[in-house]
């Protein structure tokens, strides 16, 4: 798992386990460009694939600060260009509690199910506002 912060992409090998955080202050938006690839790094196709994607409180897991899909009426994963494996998250986080979450993506073809390494979201406290 990859993520570079400078242009707020994911990149997930199956083959490869790292751990890390993503801060993140109250009121920005989340936009992650996600690439699935296959373990030696290969395109795979999503368009067939169901993903989801939650970020539950680290300290309590019952409490969820977003539940996002691709499929449904109106899906929340934006499977932009599914034949490379690129899909995008997008989430705002006006008004999002101050604390550590644990996130991670599920892909689902048929019945296999697959999921990403777990990694920490850190939404912190933002100073400067945009006066209305």
């Amino acid at each position: 798992v990859f993520y570079n912060h400078k242009w707020q992409n994911l990149y997930w090998n199956k083959g490869l386990i790292m751990e890390f955080t993503i801060d993140h202050k109250v009121g920005d938006t989340i936009s992650w460009d996600v690439n699935y690839t296959d373990d030696l790094g290969g395109v795979v196709d999503i368009t067939n694939y169901e993903i989801k994607c939650q970020a539950r409180l680290k300290d309590n897991k019952e409490v969820l600060l977003f539940d996002l899909t691709s499929v449904g009426v109106a899906p929340t994963i934006d499977k932009y260009d599914a034949v490379n494996g690129n899909f995008r998250i997008v989430v705002d986080t006006t008004g999002s509690p101050v604390a550590r979450y644990v996130v991670d993506i599920q892909y689902k073809l048929g019945s296999l199910i697959k999921s990403s390494e777990t990694f920490e979201l850190n939404i912190y406290e933002d100073v400067t506002r945009w006066s209305l």
